[in-house]
């Protein structure tokens, strides 16, 4: 919950905070018409109230749509910049936009703040893939196999982009280090030499 800018008087901080929860009340009983005209009364009382300009966002119906609801989760999280709730509901906005780009940038700043948060860097895989960013995709799921250790999923993640890449030799490298890590698991080796068959190397496999 961030604090009511200081400069109110005490008279003005309370009429704001009674006409903050009276626009929740009514959100909540689905009276959206009153809440967004309460929320933006809130904002005329004090232009710094971070939440009041993130619940407004999430009630525009206007012909503006998305640009307005970015718009207002922007000021938001420049309010209150260390709020992870609005930063994450801006990259979802950009994502609804297609502004693909700046999505990417609200979920670095997040996984860089937070960096033992795999749903962040799940995002952000889907995000570069969306950009065919190759090698910001590799990274994204280095930064996976870090904190979650190497796995089957993340090997044959790896393996598909080396692969969109052209870099055969790197997607081969990758099954062999899945097989060192586990020597007594078979079914990796299996996987390593249907590879090798559908690329050609029936010898190797």
């Amino acid at each position: 919950k961030e604090v009511v800018s200081p400069s109110l008087t005490d008279e003005d901080s309370m009429r704001y905070n009674r006409m903050f929860l009276d626009a929740i009340i009514d959100e909540v009983a689905d009276r959206y018409d009153s809440a967004y005209q309460k929320l933006n009364h809130c904002i005329a009382l004090n232009p710094n109230a971070a939440e009041a300009y993130y619940f407004l966002a999430t009630l525009d119906t206007t012909s503006r749509g998305d640009s307005l609801r970015i718009e207002r989760l922007s000021q938001a999280v420049k309010l209150s910049p260390r709020n992870d709730i609005y930063q994450e509901r801006l990259g979802e906005a950009y994502i609804d936009a297609g502004q693909y780009d700046k999505s990417i940038e609200v979920y670095e700043q997040l996984s860089k703040r937070h960096t033992d948060r795999t749903d962040e860097l799940q995002v952000l895989l889907q995000l570069y893939n969306q950009q065919k960013d190759y090698d910001n995709m590799l990274r994204t799921l280095a930064r996976l196999e870090q904190n979650d250790g190497n796995s089957e999923a993340l090997t044959m993640s790896k393996v598909h982009v080396y692969e969109l890449k052209g870099d055969r030799k790197q997607a081969y490298k990758a099954l062999q280090t899945l097989c060192d890590t586990y020597p007594n698991d078979p079914n990796y080796r299996v996987m390593t030499g249907n590879w090798l068959m559908q690329n050609d190397r029936k010898k190797e496999a």
